[in-house]
């Protein structure tokens, strides 16, 4: 069996409780109002550029790409992959999940983390997301 090339972050220990905690499956008339959270929130980060976050604000936008990537492919999935899909989503709309995600350097590090661990868990490859400060 092949290691996987982006198992779930367990640093900081707060991610796994947060992110499962997400995981439910939702019914298909609540993914148009997640859908627009999702633009709701890499609009909330493009009012960042300027303030030393414009890296974050690409990030954003790439993590919000792949959120509605993972939402037109919803109904295709079964119910635990339906999970794995909402929680990363909700993952990403929580701004101060483990690490905030506007703190300079690392704010999306974790977000970018839980995002590449679903998309390899559902068998997606050339979505993954680009470079984390550290992990």
């Amino acid at each position: 069996m092949q290691a996987k090339r982006y198992p779930f972050p367990m640093y900081p220990a707060e991610i796994y409780p947060l992110f499962t905690g997400m995981c439910v499956e939702l019914s298909i008339a609540d993914i148009p109002t997640l859908r627009e959270k999702v633009v709701e929130n890499a609009r909330d980060f493009y009012s960042y550029r300027g303030k030393g976050l414009g890296p974050h604000v690409t990030l954003s936008y790439q993590i919000a790409e792949v959120c509605h990537y993972l939402l037109d492919c919803y109904e295709t999935f079964g119910t635990r992959e339906r999970g794995l899909i909402v929680g990363a989503v909700r993952y990403y709309l929580m701004r101060r999940d483990s690490y905030d995600d506007t703190k300079p350097v690392v704010g999306l590090d974790d977000d970018i983390q839980v995002m590449n661990y679903v998309l390899e868990e559902l068998g997606i490859a050339g979505r993954f997301i680009g470079k984390m400060s550290s992990s």
